[in-house]
């Protein structure tokens, strides 16, 4: 059976151009760390980088994971998800079947309630609401399931300021 140690990258730096729209863009500090792979077993995973866009300010991009891949049982479970761009936060958990058949995935993901207008702001994008105070709060949580060409987030819970959004969103055939 196959087995990997695990992978460690430290300090590494990846920087690009876009030649036709004169953008460009930086990781700095990027830092990968997984556990042992071996077939059936779960893997940790530990991702960060400085991500630098041209905006005002360098985010903070964080990714910790915990991971089974069973490719006989065709089934990947992510149970741990945590991801993190600057003060945006979201947890999920997934679960696939069927990956090379007609795959079926379902879980949770919630973005905890942050400043999404400051958000906005140190991402270089300046939009001025007529409400001062909008987009001072927005959350989300939801289940979800996909296959084949339907998507849907059931038990959806969406807050945007002192608004409260709930229901089911479905999509087919797209």
């Amino acid at each position: 059976a196959f087995a990997l140690g695990g992978v460690d990258v430290r300090d590494a730096r990846i920087s690009w151009r876009d030649e036709a729209s004169g953008a460009s863009y930086n990781v700095q500090h990027l830092a990968l760390r997984t556990g042992r792979f071996v077939p059936g077993e779960p893997v940790d995973l530990n991702l960060s980088f400085d991500l630098d866009v041209g905006a005002a300010a360098t985010t903070r991009v964080i990714l910790t994971s915990r991971f089974q891949l069973d490719l006989e049982r065709q089934r990947l479970e992510i149970p741990q998800l945590a991801l993190s761009v600057g003060e945006l936060a979201l947890k999920a958990n997934i679960r696939g079947e069927r990956l090379r058949e007609s795959p079926t995935w379902q879980g949770t993901l919630e973005v905890t309630p942050f400043d999404a207008l400051k958000f906005l702001r140190q991402h270089g994008i300046d939009y001025q609401p007529t409400d001062r105070n909008a987009l001072a709060r927005i959350g989300l949580k939801t289940q979800l399931a996909a296959s084949g060409a339907e998507f849907r987030l059931s038990g959806l819970e969406i807050r945007l300021d002192e608004s409260r959004l709930t229901g089911t969103l479905g999509l087919r055939d797209f």
